[in-house]
């Protein structure tokens, strides 16, 4: 669900109160998709997801959007945790899966 910040004005929690947090969007869809066929990170989603746009089967987004819906979708309980591993850079990242 959608949030205003505490001193937005009235216009602008009414406007948040109005959208709806399940909606279904295409890029919504593109990452439940693209997680449905396989767990991955969010590194290997991104680069999945850019692959997706570029021949067309998802609008393009930026890396911060990507997992900022994938963020979304963990929050909503469609995507889940199914375990970690080590990004290219070394640091520890977690393995995405649909729920």
């Amino acid at each position: 669900m959608a949030h205003a910040r505490a001193m937005d004005p009235l216009e602008s929690h009414m406007a948040a109160a109005s959208i709806d947090g399940m909606r279904t969007t295409p890029t919504r869809e593109a990452i439940l998709n693209l997680l449905s066929l396989s767990p991955m990170t969010d590194e290997e989603l991104c680069q999945a997801y850019r692959n997706m746009a570029y021949i067309g089967g998802a609008p393009h987004s930026s890396d911060q959007n990507i997992r900022t819906t994938r963020c979304n979708l963990h929050r909503d309980g469609l995507v889940q945790v199914v375990g970690v591993t080590k990004s290219a850079s070394g640091r520890q990242t977690r393995i995405w899966r649909t729920a």
